[in-house]
């Protein structure tokens, strides 16, 4: 599992208001942060290096402790206002200078309430405060979801006689909009942020397994939590843009994070499908259609 960004439109994403705070010690939750150009989700595995000083002390900070921290969107000179957890799973590489190679896993989803400039912005990270964000439990209807579930005949109807009117196609499942998805995309897109460590697939392999056997599923625990974090697992080990990945973090329902995936592949497969077709033309007869 590689964390990874594709270069993309931000569309609409909410910001964080701006200012410092001097009631900090006031509010209920309060994390050093993190901003970065790329989207943490809960469960997911992120690489990074460490090489700011106000950095190697979060990061010191974390070892003593266990202090997790906050990883956020940067935009501009601003965050955005939903942001992830953070806490340290492995420490990969350290140098002399003190910079380190790390892993960090992404926990509960938190929304900024405030947000504290220290005196020192170049030895001390910014301080938060937090509220978390709860996941919204979805309609309780007892059916199966609508990809996987099948049509109902009526009692005492007959088929109807629907001569030439089209009827509309069936929803194509997640599933097929994956495996598409996986057949047509080309290769991966590097991280866009230099705090991004550049880490090979063996020493990440060894994260996960200190991370445990499956990260996705809620540390809550409970029956829903591995279905629960079925979205947030697809959107880490696909190549989603930014956009999307801060929106399916912002979100607190399940079903609405998967609407949102598949409408987002039902609009890009058939793009990447005509692009795969053009090359294949120009790699078959030298020239496209």
């Amino acid at each position: 599992m590689r964390a990874r960004v594709a270069r993309a439109r931000l569309g609409c994403v909410n910001r964080c208001p701006e200012g410092r705070y001097e009631s900090m010690d006031l509010l209920p939750e309060r994390l050093s942060l993190f901003p970065l150009q790329l989207v943490l989700l809960p469960g997911e595995l992120l690489p990074l290096h460490i090489f700011e000083e106000r950095y190697k002390k979060l990061v010191s900070r974390c070892l003593e402790d266990g202090e997790p921290f906050g990883v956020v969107l940067r935009l501009g000179d601003g965050v955005a206002a939903v942001g992830c957890l953070a806490r340290l799973v492995a420490v990969l590489e350290e140098f002399p200078d003190g910079r380190s190679n790390i892993v960090v896993r992404g926990g509960t989803p938190f929304r900024i309430l405030a947000i504290d400039v220290p005196d020192d912005a170049d030895e001390e990270p910014l301080g938060v405060a937090v509220e978390y964000l709860e996941e919204e439990p979805d309609e309780a209807s007892g059916e199966e979801p609508a990809e996987e579930r099948a049509e109902e005949p009526t009692e005492a109807s007959e088929p109807a006689d629907l001569g030439e009117v089209d009827t509309p196609d069936a929803p194509t499942p997640l599933s097929e909009l994956l495996r598409r998805f996986e057949a047509a995309r080309g290769g991966d897109e590097a991280i866009g942020d230099e705090a991004v460590a550049p880490v090979d697939d063996e020493a990440l392999a060894d994260a996960e397994a200190l991370a445990g056997e499956d990260a996705f599923v809620d540390e809550d625990g409970g029956e829903e939590s591995g279905q629960t974090q079925r979205s947030y697992r697809i959107a880490a080990d696909l190549d989603f843009e930014i956009g999307l990945r801060q929106r399916l973090l912002e979100s607190r329902s399940e079903s609405e994070r998967v609407a949102l995936i598949t409408g987002y592949l039902e609009t890009l497969i058939p793009k990447l499908e005509l692009i795969e077709s053009r090359r294949e033309a120009i790699r078959g007869n030298g020239k496209g259609d």
